[in-house]
């Protein structure tokens, strides 16, 4: 019969936040890894979109990388639950703008005309304002907890699911 010692226990049966935070850290650094690819391919090829969809994946590794720095933070106990709302702030703001510069590179994908870049930092800019403010809705009453769910989980991905189907089916519509 084989044993293990405790600390291979550990390893076999980690904690479901464990796994989460060890799977975002994969996924960010796979959005990085897209984020230069996309960077490269603007650069030889000079589509704006490029560059757009670069900034989303960029976007996307912060938001996964603060989110599981959160994660830690929130399981490392009370004592950091200012440094833990800070991470969730970046988190947030980096999440609204990843939806907003994906949406924008596919407008210019699909073939719509280039927006100025003063309209395109306004709408960056106001996404990551409205992140910020969906991680400040009662960011440490345990009473709110299902608002707060409501305005930072549920919300964003309703968001970013209706940016990921209607970027598709303009794409689609693109290839006929």
């Amino acid at each position: 019969m084989l044993t293990f010692p405790a600390y291979d226990l550990a390893i076999m049966n980690p904690h479901p936040a464990e796994l989460i935070i060890a799977i975002q850290l994969v996924q960010s650094l796979i959005a990085l890894v897209l984020a230069a690819l996309l960077g490269y391919f603007h650069h030889g090829f000079r589509h704006s979109f490029l560059r757009l969809w670069a900034l989303s994946a960029v976007a996307l590794a912060i938001y996964l990388i603060t989110s599981a720095i959160s994660l830690g933070l929130y399981w490392a106990g009370p004592q950091f639950g200012y440094l833990r709302l800070g991470f969730t702030v970046v988190s947030m703001a980096a999440a609204y703008a990843h939806i907003v510069w994906l949406m924008l590179g596919t407008r210019e994908a699909a073939g719509y005309r280039k927006l100025r870049l003063g309209l395109e930092t306004i709408m960056v800019s106001g996404a990551a304002l409205f992140g910020i403010a969906s991680a400040l809705i009662f960011p440490f009453a345990a009473e709110s907890s299902e608002l707060r769910i409501l305005f930072r989980v549920d919300l964003r991905y309703l968001l970013t699911g209706l940016a990921f189907i209607v970027a598709g089916s303009l794409l689609w519509r693109l290839q006929r």
